[in-house]
Order: C-alpha cells, then structure tokens, then sequence
C-alpha cells in the first residue's frame, strides 16, 4: 500500500466523514486513523470541532465510481407508494402515439422508487439496538467480517423484547470479545530472557501496563533482572514517563530504534536479563505499512 493511495475525508463527526465515504466508494474502503481536531475561523475568530479520516480505497478501480445516490430516509413507504400510484395512473392516461416514449420514462422513474422502498424496508427491518452495536464496532475500526459474525449472533441469541436493553446487550458483546482473546499464562514463557511486547493504538494505556508488569515481577522477586524498552521515538513524553518508573524501581530504561539496538540489548543482558519488557509505538490495526516497519526491529 503506498502512501499515494490514502485519502483524507473531514466532517463534523466520525460518522459524518463516514457517510461521506460510502457516498463515493461504497464498502471498498479501510480505515487507517482518525482524529478530531479544532478549526479555527476566520483571523483567528470562532472554533468549530472537525474530524479527519484518514482511509485507502481497496480496489483501485473502484476510486472511479459514480457516487452512490444518497437515500431520502424522510420519505416513508406509504407517500412513496401513493407517488407510485399516480404515475401508473399517468401511465394509463397517455395516448398511443406518446405511449412508449412516456412508458420509458415512468418506467425508470418507478425503478428509483422500488429501490427507495426497499431501502427504508430493509432499515426498518433492524432494530435500532443492532445498528447502535454495528456503529459501535465500527467505530472501534472493527472488520466488516467480525461485525456481520457479531450481529448475527445478536439476532439469534436476543428476542425483539430482549434487544430493548441496549446495555445489557452491549455488555454482553463485550464479553464474546473477549471471549475471542486467547490469553497465554506466564507460567508457559519459560524461555530466559522472557520479552514481552505491548501492542495496540495510541491512547490504550501501553506505557503505564509496561510499568504495571515490571513492578509486578519486581515486588515478587528483587533478584530479577529486568529491562524497560521503548521504541515510541515518535513519542518523548512516553519516553521520559518510562524512565521516571524505571528510576523509581531502579529498572534500567532503554530506548531502541532499531533491531540492531534490541540486538545489543540482548547482547549486553547476555546470561543475567530474566525479563524484557517492550513499549511500541501507538498503531492503527490497518496501518499495514508501520506495522511492518515495527515488526522488523521487534522480529529479533
């Protein structure tokens, strides 16, 4: 994926940027950041809250698509099917000579209308607890795949009168989530020197579990040998926050921006390090290329 290929949509909100998207490309696109940001107005007069996504398209081909036509959600099934009856009514009133040609018109014009009846049907047809769920995860950067298994295991699990309790069905979602994160136990990571990596987006809290596991071990056993990395170089305050913990457990801190720096590392520790604990750099799960960018220092 090249850089090329990411585009930037702002809106209001998460969600407006959102529809603006599927406006343009449909389904065939991935998320990659997003982040809210301040607009100042004009010389400096008025702020407004925006939000920027950040996205690539997944088919290239796709980025020449005609936008798809957004649906009037504010007509309702019975105008639009009174709007039909009248233009079959058109239709019956039209002379032979003009018949055909207005036949195609009306024709056309009942088309859109089948279509916006299928769409407000198909809306009406979800409960406003699963859409709530699918937006949730949505937002979250979930993949389309893991929602759709999500949401169905909602519908066969929750009656109608069941999914009127939005947070008793939201925690229960948050459970088969985490029902899905295999847990490996310390006692298995019996390889010396054990490294641990912390991984996920920004803002999640790796920094401060980092220093959380290294008190853990140092309060149960003062004779390991511990080391605090970070590769954050992106973030310094992660790195100065890092080395305060360090110094108040007397753990040394080490920050790499290599694999050859984890390399001397190891080196260095070589025969007395028990454990080795890994900051990285706050990432988007779709973030394909600074992932792997991060998985060459960490491979090691």
């Amino acid at each position: 994926m090249s850089k090329s290929n990411r585009l930037v949509e702002v809106g209001d909100n998460y969600r407006d940027c959102i529809n603006k998207i599927r406006e343009n490309y449909g389904d065939d696109y991935q998320i990659l950041n997003k982040r809210e940001f301040i607009k100042m107005g004009f010389l400096g007069i008025g702020k407004k809250k925006q939000f920027e996504v950040l996205y690539t398209i997944k088919d290239i081909s796709s980025s020449y698509r005609k936008p798809i036509p957004p649906v009037n959600t504010t007509e309702t099934p019975s105008s639009l099917a009174i709007e039909k009856e009248k233009l079959l009514a058109v239709a019956k009133e039209a002379t032979m000579k003009t018949q055909q040609s207005q036949m195609t018109i009306i024709q056309k014009q009942l088309d859109m209308l089948n279509k916006k009846l299928e769409g407000i049907s198909t809306e009406s047809d979800t409960p406003s607890t699963i859409r709530k769920i699918e937006d949730l995860l949505e937002a979250n950067e979930f993949t389309a795949s893991y929602i759709r298994k999500i949401t169905e295991r909602v519908r066969s699990e929750f009656s109608l009168d069941e999914l009127e309790d939005f947070p008793a069905v939201q925690k229960r979602v948050v459970e088969w989530i985490g029902e899905s994160i295999q847990i490996k136990s310390l006692s298995e990571l019996d390889r010396k020197p054990t490294v641990l990596i912390l991984v996920g987006p920004t803002g999640v809290g790796k920094t401060t579990t980092v220093a959380k596991i290294a008190a853990k071990f140092r309060l149960s056993d003062k004779n390991l040998f511990i080391r605090m990395v970070t590769i954050d170089r992106f973030r310094i305050a992660a790195q100065e926050q890092l080395s305060i913990y360090g110094e108040h457990m007397e753990i040394p801190t080490t920050a790499a921006e290599s694999a050859d720096d984890i390399q001397k590392l190891l080196a260095i520790d070589n025969g007395k390090l028990d454990l080795m604990l890994i900051d990285t750099i706050g990432l988007s799960p779709h973030d394909y290329e600074s992932i792997v960018r991060m998985r060459k220092i960490l491979d090691v």
